[in-house]
C-alpha cells in the first residue's frame, strides 16, 4: 500500500470502507496518505487489518495539514503488526 494516494493534493474525501481487506497481506503503509493536503474525510471503518504483517508506517499521514477525520482507525487490530519503523508517521 506504500504511497497509494501520496500527493493527491485535491482529494477531499475518500470512501474505501467497503473494500474487503481481510485477505490482504500488507507489510507497509508508508506514505499511503502523505501530502494529501486537502483530505478532510476518509472512511476506513470496515478495514480488517488483523492479518496484516505491517512493519513500516513511515510518513503514512505526514503533511496532511487539513486532515480532519480518519474514521475508526482506532479499531484497527494491530496485534500482528511488527512495526520496525514509525518515523514521521504523523
Amino acid at each position: 500500500m506504500a504511497s497509494t494516494w501520496e500527493g493527491c493534493y485535491v482529494l477531499k474525501k475518500l470512501k474505501v470502507n467497503t473494500w474487503n481487506t481481510v485477505n490482504w497481506k500488507v507489510t507497509t503503509i508508508g506514505s499511503t496518505w502523505r501530502s494529501c493536503y486537502n483530505l478532510l474525510d476518509i472512511d476506513l471503518s470496515n478495514w480488517n487489518t488483523s492479518g496484516w504483517p505491517i512493519t513500516t508506517v513511515t510518513y503514512t499521514w505526514d503533511n496532511n495539514v487539513r486532515r480532519r477525520n480518519f474514521k475508526d482507525i482506532e479499531h484497527w487490530d494491530t496485534s500482528n503488526w511488527v512495526v520496525t519503523n514509525l518515523s514521521y508517521a504523523w
